[in-house]
């Protein structure tokens, strides 16, 4: 095996199914060329999984100081714009936060510049505890939790 390849599968971060399966490639045997490209593949590969994984592993980001200054800037008005636009990409079917959050900020008219997605997803838990939306899976994982208005909402 490449060295180049060794190194990166003992990445502690990549899952090790895929690490394997990717470095179970089959390498053609013919030319010294084909091998080394079919092994630098496997690396990129497998670079890209250990990236994927520390990347969506974590938690959603806390407000940095800046970040914070700016929300506590926020009106009650600002916020509650923030609020309505949230709940109104949601539905009675379950969505992953991270598209109500991506949604909700490229479609606010005013969006406030510097207010990170981690904040829309602090006010959809907010939203949560407030019993205007259901919630199932972490939510400190945007990408990998869901909200849906509950039925008793709908009139």
């Amino acid at each position: 095996m490449h060295p180049k390849i060794a190194s990166v599968t003992h990445c502690s971060d990549a899952p090790a199914t895929l690490a394997s399966e990717a470095s179970a490639l089959v390498l053609p045997q013919n030319t010294q060329a084909g091998r080394c490209a079919i092994e630098n593949a496997q690396c990129h590969l497998i670079q890209a999984l250990c990236f994927m994984n520390n990347q969506y592993d974590q938690p959603d980001e806390t407000l940095t100081p800046e970040q914070l200054k700016r929300v506590e800037r926020l009106s009650e008005a600002e916020i509650e714009t923030i609020d309505n636009a949230l709940l109104a990409n949601t539905s009675l079917q379950w969505r992953k936060v991270a598209r109500v959050v991506m949604t909700t900020m490229n479609e606010l008219p005013c969006r406030v510049v510097g207010i990170p997605d981690s904040y829309y997803s602090q006010r959809i838990q907010q939203l949560v505890n407030a019993g205007l939306l259901e919630s199932q899976g972490n939510l400190s994982y945007m990408r990998y939790s869901e909200v849906r208005r509950p039925a008793s909402n709908e009139t």
